[in-house]
């Protein structure tokens, strides 16, 4: 069932309301009015409506995007010391469909129990543990998109050639039998706290055969920015990328993130601003709490302030960067070769950490609901499942049940 906001004249006094310029503005009224009396004022100008629902007053919405989830953050709970661990893929699956998804991005996967997990990783998979995600797969009617690897989580100066065959290659054939259309990579770890800009070029250097290796097997790569590698900022994104096309032939896709940037104490709209002609995806993930006076390395272990997206506050709001896209989504699916973005949740509502966070099925679903929310307010289209999709699924069964 495809969702269909509209974007109206309150939807778009919602928006302004949100936008880098008000939210400012809005703090300065707050300290001159106080809180309560500012909140009232807020409340009305956040309900305003147009009296009519004319044509001239209702605009029907245009753009669609795709929604999609890291499920292995549909963790489970242990209940005799409280620890959460990776579900299985049929239960990362099942609670994925509940939500009502169709997409994935495979990351983690659990092929032992709660007792003895046996934690094994997308580009680790043997061929057994392959073929019983697939048929996982293909049971519960879900696609992988994106292959959830960590390549370029790793220093900067390794065996570059050990890399590509141990880590690359391997990661390649899964990527394949998969059928997913990207990958996701980082830009690797520096040495040291040193100036970002001067490692753009070892950076390209190192992502570049990579990038070539994905792109011969016909699948798209795209860089994330994260917080304590090279690329941890929008510029120095979009300049690695830059340079891998000048190394190489293919083009590097951009992954942008919400929480990996505001969480580094950074402006999300200049650094969106700084990259944002080359992003390809979204990935929902939404901080909004203690962070960094000045931009430096964070404790991503220590993380836990994380919430949906409707529930974020000032300039952590995503809705600036959202409204923006809207303004030339048409460009947008041209350069994306005609594909809508696709947006991933990876909500770590439960707490991040360096290779992902942890949700579970509550965390998991509060997030799915809030990004909703906030896709019908800046009005972008999404599907999740209706009736429609369970009739299909019971036909499926009962033509299964009598070829039997």
């Amino acid at each position: 069932m495809i969702f269909k906001g509209r974007r109206n004249i309150g939807n778009v006094w919602w928006s302004l309301g949100y936008s880098r310029f008000v939210v400012k503005l809005r703090l300065t009224f707050q300290e001159s009015f106080g809180k309560v009396r500012f909140r009232l004022l807020w409340l009305v100008f956040c309900s305003c409506r147009p009296l009519t629902s004319g044509r001239i007053f209702m605009i029907p919405i245009q753009y669609e995007v795709r929604l999609s989830a890291f499920l292995d953050e549909c963790t489970r709970p242990r209940l005799r010391d409280g620890k959460y661990f990776t579900a299985s893929v049929e239960d990362q699956l099942a609670m994925g469909q509940a939500i009502g998804l169709s997409l994935w991005v495979p990351r983690w996967f659990n092929f032992g129990t709660l007792d003895q997990p046996m934690l094994v990783s997308v580009g680790q998979l043997s061929e057994a543990q392959l073929k019983h995600v697939l048929d996982a797969q293909q049971a519960y009617g879900f696609r992988a998109h994106c292959l959830g690897s960590f390549i370029g989580k790793d220093d900067l100066y390794g065996d570059a050639r050990k890399y590509l065959d141990e880590v690359v290659h391997p990661a390649v054939v899964i990527a394949t039998k998969l059928g997913v259309e990207s990958v996701r990579l980082f830009s690797f770890r520096p040495p040291t706290v040193s100036d970002a800009w001067s490692l753009v070029g070892p950076a390209a250097e190192r992502l570049a055969p990579i990038v070539e290796l994905f792109l011969a097997a016909g699948i798209q790569p795209l860089l994330e920015i994260e917080s304590n590698l090279i690329g941890d900022r929008g510029a120095i994104c979009a300049a690695i990328t830059n340079a891998v096309g000048t190394i190489g032939s293919g083009r590097l896709g951009l992954i942008w993130d919400w929480g990996n940037v505001y969480s580094q104490g950074l402006d999300p709209w200049t650094e969106w601003q700084a990259m944002r002609m080359s992003v390809t995806e979204f990935h929902g993930k939404y901080y909004d709490g203690p962070r960094p006076s000045g931009h430096g390395p964070i404790d991503e272990n220590a993380l836990s302030h994380y919430v949906p997206a409707d529930a974020t506050t000032g300039l952590a709001r995503p809705e600036p960067i959202l409204s923006d896209l809207y303004t030339y989504y048409p460009s947008f699916m041209e350069a994306n070769g005609g594909k809508p973005l696709v947006i991933v949740a990876e909500p770590h509502q439960l707490g991040g950490g360096v290779k992902g966070g942890q949700s579970g099925a509550i965390g998991m679903g509060v997030a799915a609901r809030g990004l909703c929310r906030v896709l019908d307010a800046t009005g972008f289209a999404y599907h999740l499942h209706g009736h429609e999709d369970v009739v299909a699924v019971r036909e499926a069964l009962q033509a299964l049940e009598r070829k039997a």
